[in-house]
């Protein structure tokens, strides 16, 4: 068993390090839009730690996570109310094919106001669990996603005064 079962194999590798950061700059809260963070992918050659931008212009970064098969990876930019996939390719660490997988905010739903994708993990049966920041506008909570559809099929509401929810985490055997 991998230790990190939601990340591929080849992001821990010895030979092959390869890992997703993410920077930013204060505020972290998306309220000054000229504010713009950047995914990069960091590789270790030799002793050398080369660096290259994946995803640039991005508001607030969250919900970094794989797909069980590790072609996918997610990612929300959290203003904007979405969660999206790319296709991740293994080999070189670079994504492709960027799709809305689910967008937060409906307007026929006021439980929808002030929400937030924040972080996010992956299940044994593929599904994504993101926790839902909702900053004072109401009691915070996890949405579990079918990620083909991008259909919420179960919400864990969280207690009244639990508004800032941040990441989800799985545990049991595997």
């Amino acid at each position: 068993m991998r230790p990190y079962p939601c990340v591929p194999e080849t992001m821990f590798s010895v030979d092959e390090s390869v890992l997703t950061i993410t920077t930013q700059t204060m505020p972290t809260t998306g309220e000054q839009k000229e504010i713009r963070m950047k995914v990069f992918q960091v590789e270790q050659r030799g002793k050398q730690l080369h660096h290259e931008v994946l995803v640039d212009e991005i508001e607030v970064t969250n919900s970094i996570c794989w797909s069980l098969d590790g072609k996918t990876m997610y990612l929300a930019n959290s203003p904007s109310e979405q969660i999206h996939g790319y296709d991740y390719d293994a080999e070189t660490g670079n994504l492709s094919n960027k799709t809305l997988l689910y967008a937060m905010r409906d307007a026929s739903k006021m439980d929808d106001f002030g929400c937030v994708p924040d972080g996010s993990v992956v299940d044994a049966e593929g599904y994504l669990w993101n926790a839902v920041w909702r900053d004072g506008q109401g009691p915070g909570m996890v949405q579990r996603i079918h990620p083909p559809t991008g259909a919420v099929v179960f919400t864990v509401h969280m207690p009244d005064g639990t508004s800032c929810v941040t990441w989800p985490c799985i545990g049991g055997p595997d």
